[in-house]
């Protein structure tokens, strides 16, 4: 028995797999003191690695210690080497088993260092863990699984190993570190996923340090294992955060107390071209408004510290000088305890977002001016329809007096009457016209277009813009039809006869020329046309970006951000294209090519000629304009039997009543019942007299309309009516 038990050496425990254990003090009283974990021994200790009686400390008579290996299974080293037998000096450090290490100390307690660390590692949840090389196997501490695994510390440990809980990919990176540690020394340094069933992925810290036996040969590595969790998400959102900041397709600026910037993303440099580095510490409104005038950080400020928010749309200065219309808005910038840091002001370049608003009330101008110009084409088109039906009734009559009346009075009739025919077809081309700008189709809706028609509006409509400018040279010739949309292609026709005429500076009008070149090239079976203009060449920087949205030419003035982009889809839905070339010394041109419709490719068979006469037919004229239906009447009745229903309903009572017809010439729009729901009447009771049905329309402006009179499109004329069209197509159908 040792003489003062108090004062005896003692065995200290450093590390162990019970982490509440570490700081354990081992009394060395009597002569020898056994350690192991076994019941007999003095110094008892859990860990799977330690024999039942693993080593034991034999007290000399001269006073000494000497550390003696009972055979234990996996060695006992002294400060990093395996002994057999060893004596102990003051400080020296025992590593028995796997996880287990004790401290040989002539003190009862731990220095107040040690003692320290031993509450650190209780209470920050560290483990340990111990590699075996020779046997290639894990001890983990058993606390340390436990927490990973959800279970309190002092829950019945469960013997689950923490490799299982690793993945493969986790697996391969433990196995090459500690091949890099046997091997050369490396000490084991890693961050492990853990995916724990049930529970959210965890993720701990594994290093270690390599232990050698007395011939300095590795036997096993052992380290410590840490929690790190809270860390790693909280870098994750750091990273996600950091992410968002620069995916942002607005600008953010981040600025201290004063406004000097701390901070902006990609977008922001984007919108005004100064890079991160170049405006750091700068205050944050010389950077916007790029003046001397530091007013905008004032006002900002100002803002935040009165009402905790400002904002405003501002016209910024890039750095290359030019200017953007930006929706500026500022917050303040907190700390978790509401401490004001600064402010984060997000930027919204608006300019592009007011040009598609501006297009879009252009758009819905010009849908609203569609629909008024087809509502006043229909109107015009009814009596305009008997106009001219009376000057040909009226001509024809005065033909008829020649013989009888004087011969100069009469002339002088014929050329006043003459010039109202002239006055009247003027009044018709405008309606035409009216009626193509209003006829608007779907893409799907395509229809053969006379391409020369299209071009001759165009020119109509842009003559008075040009003339100021240029000359108009056109060389139009006949060429076939195209499939696609008349009103959208005389648009693009439009779009380019205007971006020709703002090309060419006014006031020199006898110098320049506005040039329309149409022609057919029959080998590729396409159409092309081509407007050229004497205005200076696009410069080439400018022509690979000419056909992108909200590109303005810079030095030609050509485009106004969406003319150009519109016309390329249109032609190209239409299967064709759109290009453009400078001409050296003579401007620029731009071609449009769009393939002939099908089935004007093939050759039309002759038209049979009649062997007879068309025979005398019964005609009924359904309209409800009665000016109309008369002219109509007056027209037909030299070769046929006419007559006249003012509205549908009358013209079904009438074939109610037994009334037959060879032919029916039916307004399309009219009050009460349309010619469309007569024609559905029609099919269901005369189903033979309903192909031989003629419409008449003065501007079908509905979809309903437009779709029924692609069905029965060979049957239809336009008003006013052309009565010769009218006659042949009544004979037709009376075939």
């Amino acid at each position: 028995m040792y003489p003062d038990p108090s004062s005896a050496p003692c065995l200290i425990l450093i590390s162990s797999s019970q982490v509440t254990s570490i700081g354990k003090v081992f009394r060395m009283c009597e002569p020898e003191t056994v350690v192991g974990r076994g019941s007999g021994a003095q110094c008892r200790v859990w860990d799977p690695g330690v024999s039942r009686q693993h080593a034991k400390v034999v007290r000399g008579q001269d006073g000494t210690y000497v550390l003696i290996d009972l055979g234990s299974t996996n060695g006992t080293y002294i400060n990093g080497l395996r002994v057999k037998s060893s004596p102990l000096r003051d400080g020296d450090k025992i590593q028995i088993g796997t996880v287990t290490g004790l401290k040989f100390s002539a003190r009862p307690q731990l220095e107040e260092g040690e003692e320290r660390l031993r509450r650190v590692l209780v209470a920050s949840g560290v483990g340990t863990w111990e590699w075996e090389r020779r046997t290639r196997k894990f001890t983990f501490s058993d606390s340390k699984v436990a927490a990973l695994e959800g279970l309190s510390e002092n829950a019945t440990v469960r013997r689950r190993r923490l490799w299982s809980l690793l993945g493969p990919a986790e697996r391969r990176r433990v196995r090459r570190a500690l091949a890099l540690a046997t091997r050369k020394g490396i000490p084991v340094d890693l961050e492990l996923r853990i995916d724990v069933p049930g529970n959210p992925p965890r993720w701990i810290s594994m290093r270690g340090d390599v232990f050698r036996n007395e011939s300095g040969v590795p036997t096993h590595v052992a380290g410590t294992l840490v929690d790190v969790t809270s860390r790693i998400l909280t870098e994750q959102e750091l990273r996600r955060q950091a992410l968002l900041f620069e995916c942002l397709s607005d600008g953010v600026v981040v600025f201290d107390l004063a406004g000097a910037i701390l901070d902006w993303n990609r977008a922001a440099q984007q919108i005004l071209g100064h890079d991160r580095e170049s405006v750091l510490g700068r205050p944050i409104g010389l950077v916007l408004n790029g003046r001397d005038d530091d007013a905008l950080t004032g006002r900002m400020l100002g803002g935040l510290a009165g009402e905790g928010r400002w904002s405003s749309e501002l016209s910024l200065r890039r750095k290359d000088g030019s200017e953007c219309v930006a929706e500026l808005t500022a917050v303040p910038l907190r700390d978790s305890e509401s401490r004001s840091l600064g402010g984060v002001a997000l930027l919204r370049d608006v300019g592009e977002q007011r040009a598609i608003q501006e297009q879009l009330i252009l758009a819905d101008r010009l849908a609203s001016l569609g629909t008024l110009a087809a509502g006043v084409a229909h109107e015009i088109n009814n009596p305009l329809a008997y106009v001219l039906a009376n000057i040909d009734c009226i001509a024809g009559q005065l033909a008829s007096f020649r013989p009888s009346v004087d011969a100069a009075a009469l002339d002088e009739a014929e050329a006043e009457l003459a010039d109202v025919r002239v006055g009247a077809e003027r009044i018709r081309s405008i309606v035409q016209d009216l009626n193509t700008f209003s006829r608007g189709s779907r893409p799907d809706e395509m229809s053969p277009v006379d391409v020369k028609r299209s071009i001759e509006f165009a020119l109509k409509v842009a003559g008075n813009e040009i003339r100021h400018r240029a000359r108009i040279v056109a060389e139009l010739v006949e060429v076939p039809p195209v499939l696609g949309s008349e009103a959208r292609l005389a648009q693009v026709f439009l779009n380019l006869l205007l971006n020709a005429a703002h090309a060419i500076p006014e006031g020199a009008a006898g110098g320049n020329e506005v040039r329309v070149v149409v022609r057919v090239e029959s080998a590729l079976g396409r159409v092309v046309v081509e407007i050229s203009d004497t205005g200076p060449a696009i410069p080439e920087q400018e022509l690979s970006h000419l056909f992108e949205p909200f590109f303005a030419g810079k030095s030609t003035g050509r485009g106004a951000g969406f003319g150009l982009p519109i016309s390329l889809g249109t032609v190209r839905a239409m299967g064709g294209d759109l290009s453009v070339e400078n001409r050296p010394g003579t401007g620029t041109l731009f071609r449009v090519a769009l393939p002939v419709e099908p089935r004007s490719r093939r050759p039309a068979p002759p038209e049979p000629k009649p062997d007879h006469p068309a025979s005398r037919g019964n005609i009924l004229v359904i309209d409800d304009e009665p000016r109309v239906a008369a002219a109509i009447q007056r027209c037909l009745s030299a070769r046929h039997e006419v007559s006249v229903a003012a509205s549908a309903a009358d013209a079904l009572h009438l074939l109610g009543e037994g009334a037959r017809y060879d032919a029916v010439v039916c307004d399309l729009m009219m009050p009460d019942m349309s010619g469309m729901e007569f024609y559905a009447e029609l099919e269901a009771r005369l189903p033979d007299l309903a192909k031989r049905v003629v419409f008449m329309t003065g501007g079908a402006f509905t979809p309903r309309a437009q779709q029924f009179l692609s069905r029965v499109e060979s049957r239809c004329i336009g008003k006013p009516i052309d009565f010769a069209a009218l006659e042949a197509m009544v004979a037709g159908l009376m075939g």
